[in-house]
């Protein structure tokens, strides 16, 4: 994209700052987030959270010194922006001490736990007996197999996790990545990154082209 602009309203500074929070590069997108789907070392997750601590004191750095483009409107998605980044880095905060510690009462500590009682449901069974544990997990992979094209191939998964040795950890392993992640994230308040950008960031333009990134 090759555009003009109006130096005396906009300067370069604003423009880029406006890119990077509205775009592509958007600060509610982190990275290092925890690591799931699969069993891991309690070292590889704690160096997975160190990583991440240092991007979230970066970015929240950034954010708080941030210059933008005067006005209600981009100070309003400023706020929107950072809402949404504290809330991803509550999420994976109270995940990461769960994961690292081996205590899933962690989980409580998401600051919207008692708003949906699926995620206390979730804790519970992460929680408590081993039949209460089985029960949802097999009432998660039931809904997961009526949405998946390939319902055996989900099944079958599950009877041999199972089947394992390690059974409890490869099934709470499961619910937390498709149960307890997937309802948590339904409590983030989301800036919806692609409108700002369209109704704030584009107009801050004169005239915009745009050109095949691989021209010469």
């Amino acid at each position: 994209m090759v555009g003009t602009f109006d130096s005396t309203k906009v300067s370069r500074v604003h423009l880029q700052n406006a890119l990077n929070l509205f775009g592509i590069n958007s600060f509610s997108s982190i990275e290092h987030m925890p690591i799931l789907f699969n069993p891991i070392s309690k070292e590889d997750q704690q160096s997975q959270f160190s990583l991440f601590l240092h991007e979230i004191k970066e970015k929240s750095e950034k954010l708080a010194a941030l210059e933008l483009p005067m006005g209600v409107a981009f100070q309003e998605a400023l706020k929107k922006e950072t809402l949404e980044f504290y809330d991803l880095s509550n999420l994976a905060t109270a995940l990461y001490g769960a994961l690292i510690d081996e205590d899933f009462e962690q989980l409580k500590k998401l600051p919207w736990h008692n708003e949906n009682r699926m995620l206390e449901q979730y804790v519970n069974a992460l929680t408590g007996t081993d039949k209460n544990l089985m029960e949802i997990f097999q009432g998660l992979i039931i809904k997961m197999a009526a949405r998946n094209g390939d319902s055996k191939s989900v099944l079958d998964q599950a009877n041999n996790m199972l089947k394992a040795e390690n059974w409890r950890e490869l099934l709470s392993i499961e619910i937390v990545t498709y149960g307890w992640y997937n309802e948590a994230i339904q409590g983030i308040q989301v800036h919806e990154e692609e409108q700002t950008y369209n109704e704030l960031f584009l107009p801050l333009f004169q005239e915009i082209e745009f050109v095949d990134c691989c021209e010469p």
